[in-house]
């Protein structure tokens, strides 16, 4: 069961037995992991009018604020 969920973000690649080869999610991910880094709350930010972009602001420790839309 769990293959139907991890399987459908496939980060990694096999290099013949090994993995190896990074899929371009693979960066993508690292990115977004590196800046929730020390997260401690996640606000959401309201919008003015109607939108269908969400916003939030996510509170981390040691640096500022990371907005994430």
């Amino acid at each position: 069961m769990m293959h139907r969920v991890i399987g459908k973000l496939r980060l990694l690649g096999y290099q013949g037995d090994r993995l190896g080869r990074r899929q371009p999610a693979a960066d993508t991910f690292a990115l977004l992991a590196s800046l929730l880094a020390g997260a401690r709350t996640v606000t959401r930010v309201e919008l003015a009018g109607p939108s269908t972009l969400h916003a939030f602001e996510v509170g981390r420790a040691e640096r500022g604020p990371a907005l994430v839309f």
